[in-house]
């Protein structure tokens, strides 16, 4: 790999990780020039990293005025949980019908995981987030769909700065606490058609929570 594309890859994947993580929140202006400054390139590279992200619905281009990151609407909100709760669905179906004594193992240290991280005060959000996205990313795996675990994935991308605004509500991390629970527990016992229910329900139950609290 040239240097050229070690540059733009490294400015398109930072850029991508304060998008997800919160970093810059929704409605921040990426000025292309302070960003060619900050990353000591041509602007170039910087174009093309926004150009990928606004094809994977992260930004958006305003005539005139540059980049921003995409603030979503409660309706557009709305519909990528109604998604990622169908494709869920299907994956924890598939997950739990095949899961194998060491994915219960993994799976178990994560929710392990979470639980101990939400029983600290002050609790690491940061933290906590990175467990529970891979607590259900390492279920999904289990289902061998690496198609669907893509899809998963790139739908979370785009909700997962939304959700950090209400993990730090005590009534909604009890309710998510609490879901886990019992995915896990119906993921743990082989119940695919409960594990799949449980987690489109956790998936919408989350949105409303969010919605409501917007």
């Amino acid at each position: 790999m040239s240097y050229g594309d070690s540059l733009r890859n490294h400015i398109y994947s930072t850029l991508r990780q304060e998008i997800t993580d919160g970093t810059k929140p929704a409605g921040a202006v990426m000025h292309q020039e302070a960003l060619a400054k900050r990353f000591l390139s041509s602007r170039s590279p910087i174009r093309e990293a926004l150009s990928r992200l606004e094809a994977e619905g992260l930004v958006l281009l305003r005539p005139r005025r540059g980049y921003i990151v995409k603030e979503l609407s409660p309706d557009e909100i709305m519909e990528l949980f109604e998604m990622r709760a169908a494709l869920e669905e299907n994956a924890a179906f598939v997950a739990t019908s095949v899961r194998k004594s060491q994915d219960i193992e993994t799976v178990k240290k994560l929710l392990e995981g979470m639980q101990t991280v939400s029983d600290h005060v002050p609790m690491d959000h940061q933290k906590w987030m990175l467990i529970n996205r891979e607590f259900h990313h390492r279920m999904y795996v289990c289902s061998g769909r690496k198609r669907l675990c893509d899809a998963i994935s790139a739908l979370r991308d785009q909700t997962d700065a939304y959700i950090r605004s209400v993990i730090g509500d005590q009534d909604h991390l009890g309710v998510a606490n609490r879901d886990h629970d019992e995915i896990f527990a119906a993921f743990e016992v082989g119940n695919a058609n409960l594990a799949a229910r449980l987690s489109k329900e956790h998936c919408l139950s989350t949105a409303r929570f969010m919605l409501e609290k917007s």
